[in-house]
């Protein structure tokens, strides 16, 4: 079905005809404008339908004219979709509140997806998922009473929490988190990519957001510990590379285990990527926890060797003082997992290539290679949302 843009359509003198109560009177008011020609792709010519003038309506935001069409023509599908796989209830989700509840009122199904993809790689997004995603209240709640499925999920996973809470840390409004709370939204289901709300709330360091979330935990060592983020890693390992040492406080305080490594933990343990960003204040935390100093990442075979290959002297500092430079303290001795010496062996600094690191074994990658392969992975590899 072709859609027809508004001024393909919408002629000033049917505008005055759109007032005729029946679609007898709708076609007469069309007759009158034999002028105007309506063509498909096909070059055949034809009269819109009432559906094609309800479609252009709503997608052209012309909301006064749909209550009309609705209440003329009760067969009108509600549910249809313009040319970029879009419905009216989508659209008033996110510009008309007052239009979501007549068509709500009027059956229009709350569930409806997204044919076709409004962002690259975000597809599935319901009525509800795109007013969580555009910060509106009203229309999340008007949705829910209608009975919008709140755990709804776009193809890639991602829930209204893992949305609601990547909007929160950019707008500072944290309502519409706690409004998905109240309502009984799951909160530890994971995306495609294993990450959990609880690790967007870590990476984020939303501090009243995590507090929120372990307070609703069923599991709370499995949902605190868990290792199937292939994106950030474990909560305590993302809440240690940004050096948030509140989060790492409450993470440490609900049991959080503080040598754990995992799929997504890039370095290794949490004292490892506190190590190779420079996170003095979380390094000393975790020391004074217990956090191990010769634990092995896939990477590198300690914190001394971390920190090293990022040159972070005031942390080497710091674990020499704690007493981790006490053995093979000297340059090269630590280095990376697979490698003898590390920086020592060579006088030329490597260079750094996305390629070279995802295809690259270990092996092959130098330690500041793998540095600068650390901090790439971490502003490329998050999702934005959810």
């Amino acid at each position: 079905m072709n859609v027809y843009s508004a001024h393909e359509i919408w002629e000033p003198e049917f505008r005055e005809l759109i007032e005729l109560s029946d679609h007898r009177g709708l076609r007469e008011a069309f007759a009158e404008l034999r002028y105007k020609s309506f063509r498909r792709d096909d070059d055949s010519q034809r009269m819109p339908s009432v559906q094609d003038l309800f479609i252009s309506a709503f997608s052209s935001g012309r909301w006064d004219e749909v209550p009309k069409l609705i209440n003329q023509h009760k067969s009108l599908n509600l549910d249809c979709v313009d040319e970029n796989g879009t419905g009216a209830v989508h659209l008033a989700a996110v510009c008309d509140d007052d239009m979501l509840s007549v068509l709500l009122e009027h059956q229009a199904d709350p569930n409806s997806a997204c044919a076709t993809a409004r962002k690259k790689g975000k597809t599935g997004y319901t009525p509800l998922l795109l007013a969580v995603e555009t910060d509106q209240q009203q229309a999340v709640q008007v949705l829910l009473d209608a009975g919008a499925d709140i755990n709804a999920k776009l193809n890639n996973g991602s829930g209204a929490l893992h949305i609601a809470l990547y909007i929160a840390s950019n707008t500072k409004h944290t309502d519409m988190v706690t409004v998905l709370l109240a309502r009984g939204i799951e909160c530890f289901t994971p995306n495609n990519y294993g990450t959990t709300p609880l690790n967007i709330a870590c990476q984020l360091g939303s501090i009243e957001q995590v507090k929120q979330l372990i307070a609703l935990s069923k599991n709370l060592v499995w949902d605190i510990d868990s290792d199937s983020c292939v994106m950030n890693g474990t909560c305590l390992y993302t809440a240690s590379g940004i050096g948030s040492t509140s989060i790492i406080e409450i993470l440490l305080r609900h049991g959080a285990a503080i040598n754990k490594t995992g799929p997504g933990n890039f370095l290794g343990s949490a004292l490892m990527v506190a190590c190779a960003h420079g996170q003095t204040e979380a390094v000393e935390m975790l020391l004074a926890n217990g956090a191990a100093l010769e634990v092995e990442g896939s990477r590198f075979k300690c914190a001394s060797g971390t920190a090293r290959a990022f040159r972070q002297e005031k942390v080497l500092k710091l674990l020499e003082h704690h007493g981790s430079g006490m053995e093979g303290a000297k340059l090269g001795e630590l280095g990376v997992v697979g490698q003898s010496s590390g920086l020592g062996e060579s006088n030329e600094e490597s260079t750094y290539s996305e390629e070279s690191v995802e295809h690259a074994p270990p092996t092959d990658v130098s330690d500041t290679s793998v540095a600068q392969a650390e901090i790439s992975s971490r502003n490329t590899k998050r999702e934005l949302n959810p």
